[in-house]
C-alpha cells in the first residue's frame, strides 16, 4: 500500500515563516514496523517549544542536524484515527483500525499521517473534543515539569540564608 499525503516540512532551521513549506510525502506499508501504528492525524498543537525547535533556539536544547537534501517534518503530538496496525499481536489486543487515539511522542505529527509506536498511543473517548485530545498528553508532561521546577526552586530558596 502506498499513501501520498501532505506534510509541513523544513530543510533548515530558522524563523518558521521562512523555513516551513508544504510538501507531498509517500508512506509505503512495508515501512510499518512490528510495533508501529499508522495514524491519520486529525489535530496537532503548535506551542512555543515547537517554535524554539524550528528556530534552533538554545532553550529548545540540542539541535539534531537536518541532513542536506532531506526534509524534517516537525511536531511530536496530536490526535488521530488509526489507519493501519503493525503485526505485533499486542497491538491488536489494545487498538483497532478506525479507533481515535492521542499520541506522544511521535516525530512528524505536522502531517496528514504519522507513524507512532503503539506504546505512545492512548485511546480517546468520544466525549473528548479533538482540540483537547491533541494537547492532553503533552500538557500533563508540561505541568509535571513545571511542578518539579517549582519544587526545586522552593528547596533552593529555603536553603538560602
Amino acid at each position: 500500500m502506498r499513501t501520498e499525503f501532505r506534510a509541513i516540512v523544513q530543510s533548515e532551521y530558522g524563523a518558521p515563516e521562512k523555513v516551513l513549506r508544504i510538501a507531498k510525502r509517500q508512506f509505503k506499508s512495508e515501512e510499518l514496523e512490528t510495533d508501529d501504528v499508522l495514524v491519520g492525524v486529525i489535530a496537532r498543537p503548535v506551542h512555543p517549544g515547537d517554535i524554539q525547535i524550528l528556530s534552533a533556539l538554545p532553550q529548545a536544547g540540542p539541535v539534531e542536524p537536518i541532513p542536506e537534501g532531506t526534509l524534517r517534518v516537525p511536531g511530536f503530538e496530536g490526535v488521530g484515527t488509526i489507519r493501519r496496525l503493525g503485526t505485533n499481536p499486542e497491538v491488536a489486543k489494545t487498538f483497532s483500525e478506525g479507533q481515535r487515539v492521542a499520541f506522544f511522542p511521535a516525530t512528524g505529527s505536522w502531517a496528514e499521517y504519522v507513524v507512532v509506536r503503539y506504546n505512545s498511543l492512548l485511546p480517546v473517548p468520544d466525549e473528548i473534543p479533538d482540540q483537547v485530545a491533541a494537547q492532553m498528553l503533552i500538557n500533563t508532561i508540561t505541568a509535571s515539569v513545571l511542578i518539579r521546577a517549582q519544587l526545586r526552586r522552593d528547596r533552593v530558596w529555603k536553603s538560602e540564608p
